[in-house]
């Protein structure tokens, strides 16, 4: 299964030089990252450039990574490839998980009312309280 972060264009061009078993060299470009270190730095770059724009969130200027918008009716916190919002139920499971759909393919956990559970950073948490919109 790949993430998304493995697939944000490369900034710098990447060439790879091989030769197979004949001797026949062949060289690649890379378009995408593929692992390399910078992964997570370009992914961090293009999903806060992503919200920024088509959702109108700003960085929270003690943690860059946590995004919030203008009212602070819905904060983001990242973590390479998984984020963990909280804000309006209607905004959230619409123009947020619509917009996020369009950059990337998703998949999202809720918790709304008590006993609800979802898994951030491979941790279970559960709701000990009702959620409102």
């Amino acid at each position: 299964m790949w993430t998304w972060f493995l697939q944000v264009w490369m900034e710098c061009p990447t060439l790879v030089h091989t030769t197979d078993a004949s001797g026949n060299s062949r060289s690649f470009a890379l378009k995408r990252v593929l692992g390399q270190r910078d992964g997570r730095l370009l992914w961090y770059k293009a999903i806060t450039k992503f919200l920024k724009e088509r959702l109108d969130l700003e960085e929270h200027a003690p943690y860059p990574c946590v995004l919030k918008s203008k009212d602070n009716s819905c904060i983001v916190m990242i973590h390479v490839d998984d984020l963990l919002v909280a804000g309006r139920r209607s905004f959230i499971l619409g123009k947020f998980s619509e917009e996020l759909r369009k950059f990337c393919d998703i998949s999202m956990q809720c918790i709304e009312k008590p006993g609800d559970e979802l898994t951030f950073l491979e941790k279970g948490f559960m709701s000990c309280i009702q959620m409102d919109d």
